[in-house]
């Protein structure tokens, strides 16, 4: 018997090692996780300033609120 059937059959089912195998795809790329959402930090730190600097006057924020919350395409 193998030791994923003799696992199974102890009660662990079919989950057994899920833990083992997280940790090592996490210890295995946290470079690249953290790399990820730093850059997706800095953009979004990045953009905001931007979109302040583009609307100057509160019409131009009133129609960009509206845009932004309409889920549909406006045509």
């Amino acid at each position: 018997m193998t030791t994923a059937a003799a696992e199974i059959e102890s009660g662990l089912g079919t989950l057994a090692g899920t833990g083992k195998i997280l940790r090592f795809q996490l210890r295995r790329s946290r470079m690249f996780l953290f790399w990820w959402i730093a850059g997706i930090a800095g953009f979004t730190w990045m953009v905001v300033p931007v979109i302040a600097d583009q609307y100057t006057t509160e019409a131009e924020r009133a129609g960009f609120a509206a845009t932004m919350s309409s889920p549909r395409c406006s045509r």
